[in-house]
């Protein structure tokens, strides 16, 4: 995201913005749908996302915010694909969700790996279809990925490829563990850690 916001030209007043509206000042909707439809990435990816969650005051229309969120991503907005997808996913547009998240994997964005891994899991009947999402995840977890480290030892576990004794993989764990709390402290927004 914070690439996204380093070539907003209009960053300074989004932001203002911003802050307008979650301190709950309605003529501020008006402001963030003027910078959206004026052709600001962030602007429409924010509008998406309050409209289709209807927060800070928005009413939840979903189907706005999907058009919003759309036309963020096909300008380029990674974030705004990637919420694009999870509202797809939350409405069961399952399909629609995971190609907008096939197409951001595409572009190695590690969180989108690790939600493919999720929806493969989610119904998988057998050992292919998890394996299939064990691959997802293992790439999430090397492009950088940490939540997915545990679900790569969880299933490779599950699914007989490690063998090792419970008690031996407890130092690979702690170390997983470990990365995980020390880059939420450094960085609490972090891609490798949004699920």
């Amino acid at each position: 995201m914070t690439r996204e916001w380093q070539e907003e030209d209009r960053g300074e007043q989004l932001l203002v913005v911003l802050h307008r509206i979650r301190d709950s000042d309605a003529t501020a909707h008006k402001e963030l749908e003027q910078l959206a439809e004026s052709g600001s990435r962030l602007a429409m990816h924010y509008l998406g996302e309050f409209q289709a969650n209807g927060k800070h005051g928005f009413e939840p229309d979903v189907e706005s915010g999907i058009r919003w969120l759309s036309l963020a991503a096909e300008k380029g907005s990674i974030e705004a694909a990637y919420e694009l997808g999870y509202v797809y996913y939350r409405e069961g547009r399952i399909s629609e969700a995971t190609e907008v998240y096939q197409s951001i994997a595409k572009r190695g964005y590690p969180p989108a790996f690790f939600r493919l891994g999720q929806l493969g899991l989610k119904d998988a009947e057998g050992n292919e279809e998890k394996i299939a999402a064990l691959r997802y995840f293992e790439e999430a977890w090397e492009s950088g990925h940490l939540i997915s480290s545990g679900l790569v030892l969880w299933l490779r576990r599950d699914l007989g490829l490690d063998r090792t004794p419970f008690l031996l993989t407890i130092p690979k764990r702690a170390k997983v563990a470990l990365q995980i709390l020390f880059k939420n402290w450094r960085n609490p927004s972090s891609d490798t850690l949004r699920s």
